[in-house]
């Protein structure tokens, strides 16, 4: 939504992770074991998920037979923009969620659209590590959306061409720094983050640029100076909520 910040979400989250470490806490039952929150893609074969909701008008959604072929659309840039810079905080520790050939989670474009949103399935899973990490991938989201809306609306006739982007080299006359496809899935699928690490300096000259980078900057740079840092050796959360979250 235009009115949508992704400080109130975080600090939203924030709240709820308090509730769950609250529970943890006070439980009545496993209490012989130690039990606490990990910010991780997986654990024990089990895949954790990060999902970004977006509010998108209601006629792009439903009542439009190209629904779905625009969502898919939709979904590949935001695999650019969003997926690559999600992975790259796993690093090759946490990689199984989205390299494992059958795992379900962490591929490229995963998504669900209904009649209120569209869910774009983030492939890097660990998000809620830190608050740093939570608020700076939802504001990316939140700008990449808003900038890809507005460059769509203006290519097709507000809306009214049909099929818009028949194909993705048609993304690429929107976004002219987007790789090729396959350069895109490898990045994202590979056991590796050499790949991803290498769109950082092009990607962030890309954001800068967008409608609203200005209102989102302040989320935004410190997640991509800790992906240098983490990349560098520099710096790397650990994974313990509540000690991230100051729970």
């Amino acid at each position: 939504r235009p009115d949508f910040k992704s400080s109130t979400v975080t600090k939203s989250i924030g709240e709820l992770l308090k509730t769950v470490q609250n529970r943890i806490t006070t439980r009545a039952i496993m209490r012989d074991r130690n039990l606490k929150m990990c910010g991780a893609s997986s654990r024990n074969n089990i895949s954790a998920g990060f999902h970004v909701h977006f509010g998108l008008p209601e006629f792009l959604l439903r009542g439009n037979p190209d629904t779905p072929w625009l969502m898919s659309n939709i979904a590949k840039v935001l695999d650019y923009y969003v997926g690559i810079p999600s992975i790259i905080p796993e690093g090759i520790e946490d990689n199984r969620r989205r390299s494992a050939r059958f795992s379900q989670y962490g591929k490229p474009g995963d998504h669900r659209a209904d009649i209120l949103t569209l869910e774009y399935r983030v492939p890097g899973g660990h998000l809620l590590r830190h608050p740093i990490l939570t608020e700076g991938l939802l504001s990316i989201s939140r700008l990449v959306m808003k900038d890809m809306l507005s460059r769509m609306q203006s290519y097709s006739n507000n809306f009214r061409m049909p099929r818009i982007f028949a194909s993705y080299e048609e993304l690429r006359n929107l976004y002219p720094k987007l790789p090729n496809r396959e350069e895109v899935l490898k990045a994202i699928t590979s056991e590796s983050i050499n790949m991803a690490t290498t769109h950082i300096g092009s990607m962030l000259e890309d954001l800068s640029k967008m409608i609203g980078f200005e209102e989102n900057k302040n989320s935004i740079l410190p997640y991509m100076n800790y992906l240098v840092e983490f990349i560098t050796g520099k710096n790397k959360f650990a994974e313990d909520i509540n000690t991230n979250w100051r729970l």
